[in-house]
């Protein structure tokens, strides 16, 4: 591994971050130039390293939960 590589991703994720409201991964991946997946990898990483939090999560509009059995 390159010594300090995860210093250099979070700071490159940190600078497209919102300082308030949120962002999807869509648009986190368009600002750092990469894959949706790619950003999403990013994400997990520095999350998994406690170096980012997440405080919330959302369905994407078009998706609706799956119902419950009664």
């Amino acid at each position: 591994m390159i010594p300090g590589w995860l210093d250099e991703l979070e700071c490159e994720v940190a600078s497209c971050l919102p300082t308030r409201g949120s962002m999807s991964v869509s648009e986190l991946a368009a600002a750092l130039g990469v894959s949706e997946e790619s950003a999403a990898s990013y994400v997990w990483l520095l999350v998994s390293a406690r170096r980012l939090g997440i405080e919330g999560l959302t369905l994407p509009a078009p998706a609706v939960a799956p119902a419950r059995a009664a």
